[in-house]
């Protein structure tokens, strides 16, 4: 549900106001005029049509949320941190920092717009079938967003400079402006790993680069609500208290800098954070079934590619081209799986991609085998008794060819590979930096 708010002086509504989202997760989540435009594009609405978990409906039926509603989580969740942030700034005048409110809503507009560049499929699009295309891609989904982010502002700079409010008059984000707002909105959304992004502020300010896109500890808002929003879909459970972590989280001086922290009491609930992100990926993003149908809606793309043509209003792209072009890209969605199982061409490929569509919808997926099983599997067929084939053996090798076996690695853990993820995250005791003692969170 969206609502609009009524002037307060008029009572009457008006496009210029605030908006209010009723969110399943968050409850009423009230976002400013300027990301109620933004919200208000093709480009943004398009999300609507794109799952934010893939193909993982097909394990668990209520994973059809999308994009859309996370992305004002997040930008929600974003707004929360920092006007916290900014008021717990005030118990340490000897920094002197202030974050201004257009520092803040330039956050938000992060918050909302960091996910514009996804797929379809969301990771489906970026992660399988991008790279199977070009295997030299450098092409990410944060760079897509950015593009399509400067798109919604250069095609609707008339429009944002008619709001007539005080929000949008504080932000410059013309194009060709050397607008260090666009830098820093940019530098949001590529995150804390990438230190040539960070020119839209001055260096006291770069833990406002931990709020969205966190590469350093992966606490970030973008974590926090597709943890949250996921384990409500999938009904599964988890421990972590976002608005505790919220309400404690201060920007504290380090030996490196500025960065947001958390009180050492908090350690389990952060430790719970990194538990959730295992428990996802181990029961949902990693399924067996989840990464069949992934697949199989990949070799599907993949083969029907020439066919899915995208239009930019002059020409017709195929469908891995539109990554070149964001007017065309703005009509990729998951939608293109119907274009495959309604549309007819007489061409082989599009019939495989065809069938393989219709396979999916008979759930005849394609057959996971665990690494131990194929490792097993492969040491039994290749050597029987005298070291030889035997002749069911060389049937299987006749019939079974290269391009049917898929081999995808897939590593569990808590978000820091082999390290321990708590050991990049900053702490704080009283009003300055400390870490905490094996006694305190030794379990």
């Amino acid at each position: 549900m969206e609502e609009e708010t009524t002037s307060a002086e008029t009572g009457k509504h008006s496009r210029n106001q605030s908006k209010i989202f009723n969110d399943p997760i968050w409850g009423p989540i009230e976002l400013n005029r300027v990301c109620v435009k933004i919200i208000d594009t093709p480009e943004f609405q398009r999300l609507r049509f794109v799952k934010q978990l893939g193909g993982c409906s097909f394990v668990y039926p209520g994973a059809i949320h999308t994009r859309f509603e996370h992305s004002i989580g997040t930008s929600y969740l974003a707004g929360l941190l920092v006007r916290s942030l900014k008021d717990k700034l005030k118990l340490n005048p000897e920094y002197n920092i202030t974050i201004e409110d257009k520092d803040i809503l330039c956050v938000e507009i992060a918050g909302l717009c960091h996910d514009l560049g996804h797929g379809a499929f969301s990771h489906l699009f970026d992660l399988l079938f991008i790279p199977r295309i070009d295997r030299e891609t450098k092409w990410t989904h944060e760079k897509a967003s950015i593009e399509m982010l400067f798109q919604i502002f250069d095609n609707n700079m008339d429009v944002l400079r008619k709001i007539g409010d005080d929000d949008y008059d504080k932000l410059d984000l013309e194009k060709g402006s050397n607008s260090k707002d666009r830098a820093f909105i940019e530098g949001l959304i590529l995150g804390t790993k990438k230190p040539e992004s960070k020119s839209g502020r001055g260096k006291e300010k770069d833990f406002l680069y931990e709020i969205v896109a966190n590469e350093e500890n992966k606490i970030d808002v973008d974590k926090w609500d597709y943890f949250s929003r996921d384990c409500h879909m999938l009904g599964l459970k988890h421990n972590f208290q976002i608005m505790r972590s919220i309400k404690l989280a201060r920007v504290i001086k380090h030996d490196d800098g500025y960065h947001i922290s958390f009180p050492i009491s908090e350690y389990m609930n952060i430790f719970d954070m990194y538990h959730a992100r295992y428990t996802l990926h181990r029961r949902a993003y990693q399924h067996p079934v989840n990464k069949a149908v992934e697949l199989m809606i990949t070799d599907a793309l993949c083969l029907a590619d020439d066919k899915l043509m995208a239009g930019d209003g002059k020409t017709e792209i195929k469908l891995s081209d539109t990554i070149k072009n964001m007017e065309a890209y703005t009509f990729v969605t998951d939608g293109v799986i119907d274009r495959i199982r309604f549309e007819n061409f007489e061409d082989e490929k599009f019939k495989k991609a065809k069938e393989i569509i219709k396979r999916i919808f008979r759930r005849e997926f394609y057959k996971c085998e665990k690494k131990s099983g194929m490792e097993r599997r492969v040491k039994d067929s290749r050597k029987a008794k005298g070291g030889e084939l035997t002749k069911d053996q060389k049937i299987i090798h006749q019939l079974i060819k290269n391009e049917d076996i898929h081999v995808e690695p897939v590593v569990f853990n808590y978000g820091a590979k082999e390290e321990n993820p708590m050991d990049k995250v900053y702490f704080y005791r009283g009003d300055a930096s400390d870490k905490p003692t094996y006694d305190e969170v030794s379990f």
